[in-house]
């Protein structure tokens, strides 16, 4: 890589094999020959504006090249444009554009929106007495902005130009880009911060606190965005975002902490938990708790059969219950409830403030709570 390209290559990094993460995109800031450009900026400093204004530059600096040869430079940078069948394609001469445009297979309703060079975008670019015009479309209605990695890379790697990329990030933000397709992995508060130094050198070291992005642990003053869940000797187990708006989420989120067992035969396996129900004798009120490949809540009371069908109906009907008496966990299956919900309640939520906004969301705040729960390392019972 060229030398004086070097620093914008981390920043390159940011984005390259981010996908469907929003947050992230919005963030990121280019610069380009002393103009910044955004995610959705105003007129003429937006992504696309970015990727036109290389292309007119490089037309500046290359005045020899032909239709077909620019062709061949630009098309391939453009997954959905490049193939043999597409009917777009990144640069278009006049005759080509118009025959796309007027063609009675052309069913595209916003078609007058886009190519640069028609319309209200910018006129026809003249290069060497040919009329260009350039595509729009950059990004795709799934948020993957793929292709506009692919042209800073190629004009960063390829053409040599220099792109500043501008780290405009939170904590969250590069939490969020280290651990993506990391979902249920463990890691120590030493691992996480070195995975965000790795990615992004200039981050002050002291101001990752994984802890402050907890569902089951709260710092003073930490973010209200949470990402882990916080395990015995400070592990962290990475969960995901939003996962405390709704009731099935908690449920999943509960599901989540839980072993895997597909042999219901195995004894004193799982989290156990001390059930509060009255139907249950003083004898067997310890009970074990796991799940399985089909993600179902399986309650086994120790020496007892093991019970799933309605855990998890009746824990829906619960939580959806600003009472929280519970009342609907009354038959043989769901016995075991109340002290689900008790755990879901004292790890995930407050209950002083637990209340029903509609049929499938709760409000909840975040208050201290210090508990001694039962299970085998591992299982989220510290709080």
């Amino acid at each position: 890589m060229h030398k004086k390209l070097q620093k914008y290559s981390i920043g390159l990094d940011i984005i390259k094999k981010i996908k469907k993460s929003w947050t992230i995109i919005m963030s990121i800031k280019y610069k380009f020959n002393n103009k910044i450009y955004k995610y959705k900026g105003g007129q003429k400093d937006s992504y696309g504006y970015l990727i036109y204004d290389i292309f007119k530059y490089y037309l500046e600096q290359n005045s020899n090249k032909t239709y077909e040869e620019l062709q061949a430079i630009f098309n391939p940078l453009h997954k959905e444009f490049s193939g043999k069948n597409s009917n777009k394609k990144v640069v278009f001469d006049k005759k080509d554009f118009l025959n796309w445009f007027n063609s009675p297979n052309n069913n595209d309703g916003d078609k007058h929106k886009r190519y640069f060079g028609y319309g209200k975008y910018a006129p026809p670019t003249n290069y060497n007495g040919i009329e260009l015009y350039f595509t729009t479309q950059w990004g795709n209605k799934n948020g993957d902005y793929g292709n506009i990695n692919t042209f800073i890379d190629f004009t960063i790697n390829e053409l040599n130009y220099s792109i500043e990329i501008i780290e405009d990030l939170t904590i969250f933000d590069k939490l969020v880009s280290v651990l993506r397709d990391k979902e249920k992995e463990i890691f120590s508060r030493k691992q996480i911060i070195s995975m965000v130094l790795d990615k992004y050198p200039s981050t002050n070291e002291t101001s990752i606190i994984p802890s402050d992005y907890c569902y089951n642990k709260k710092n003073k003053g930490s973010s209200k965005d949470e990402l882990f869940l916080y395990l015995e000797n400070a592990e962290y187990k990475y969960v995901g975002t939003n996962k405390n708006t709704n009731v099935k989420s908690l449920i999943d989120l509960f599901i989540n902490i839980l072993e895997i067992n597909n042999n219901d035969e195995l004894t004193d396996f799982g989290l156990k938990l001390e059930s509060i129900s009255s139907q249950l004798n003083n004898s067997n009120t310890f009970f074990y708790v796991y799940t399985n490949d089909a993600k179902q809540i399986i309650a086994k009371p120790i020496g007892g059969q093991a019970r799933s069908q309605s855990i998890k109906t009746g824990l829906e009907k619960c939580l959806n219950n600003s009472t929280l008496k519970c009342n609907e966990l009354t038959n043989p299956d769901n016995i075991y409830g109340k002290a689900i919900i008790k755990y879901i309640i004292e790890n995930f939520t407050s209950p002083s403030t637990f209340t029903q906004e509609d049929s499938t969301s709760i409000t909840t705040k975040s208050t201290p709570i210090n508990k001694i729960l039962y299970g085998p390392p591992g299982t989220g019972k510290t709080y």
